[in-house]
């Protein structure tokens, strides 16, 4: 495999976040970590809001500047050890290695907080967050929904915070 194609494969070019294969390649690898040896991983999952109405209200454009605006927050706040990826057109995910809930908390809220009170305040954005290891987490896919219950349950009124799913911990 050539040197573009591998890069290609391991990045979203879009935004150079990790590609979602890769994310989900590595996040299965750090997950059996936090099972096998007790160490803490975050998850937080963070969403555009009114995606849809942003892209055929201010067009393609107003699109790639908020995709662009939250994957550079996202990888200027995060560690070389972390895991970021872009899980939908208006979701995106990053994995913080042995970081537990309050990390995670300060984490979110720091990439929420730094969004909102720059050129993002004008969308809508909001994220939710889990942990493992934690009782009833047998997979990735459970961990991944786990961040994505959390982010469902969160709210306008919730903005800056990150809704923590803490079920069955």
């Amino acid at each position: 495999m050539d040197a573009q194609r591998l890069l290609d494969f391991l990045t979203d070019t879009e935004t150079s976040l990790l590609s979602r294969g890769y994310f989900t390649l590595r996040l299965e690898e750090e997950f059996k970590k936090s099972w096998r040896y007790g160490f803490e991983l975050s998850l937080v999952v963070f969403e555009i809001e009114g995606f849809d109405a942003l892209a055929s209200k201010e067009g393609d454009a107003a699109v790639r500047s908020a995709v662009l605006d939250i994957s550079s927050e996202i990888l200027a706040a995060s560690r070389d050890t972390d895991l970021s990826t872009r899980l939908s057109n208006n979701r995106f995910a990053i994995a913080l290695t042995g970081t537990g809930e309050d990390g995670c908390r300060a984490f979110g809220e720091r990439v929420l907080g730094n969004l909102v009170d720059g050129a993002f305040g004008r969308y809508g954005l909001r994220a939710g967050a889990t942990v493992s290891p934690a009782d009833g987490l047998g997979s990735v896919e459970e961990f991944i929904g786990r961040a994505e219950t959390a982010l469902s349950a969160s709210s306008a009124e919730a903005k800056g915070m990150v809704i923590w799913n803490a079920a069955a911990r």
